[in-house]
């Protein structure tokens, strides 16, 4: 599946905002993960702002679908 790079800036704000759903959700990194098809290095990696090239649309999707958002509350 090719990446996406996002840039920098806007792969630290989609990442804290993953990590704020999630635990806003009550949901671990592991079960994240699990649910989105991704080891939980990755998530922990996406969420931290040190990985911002997001394997497409798809994995944004699925990770919207798991936390029960909409793509905007990952941009916002």
């Amino acid at each position: 599946m090719p990446h996406t790079d996002i840039g920098f800036e806007l792969g630290k704000k989609i990442g804290g905002n993953i990590k704020r759903l999630r635990k806003g959700a009550g949901m671990s990194q592991k079960h994240l993960a699990q649910g989105v098809e991704i080891s939980q290095q990755a998530l922990s990696y996406y969420e931290s702002g040190r990985r911002n090239k997001f394997e497409g649309l798809v994995l944004l999707m699925r990770i919207c679908r798991e936390l029960g958002v909409g793509l905007n509350e990952l941009v916002k």
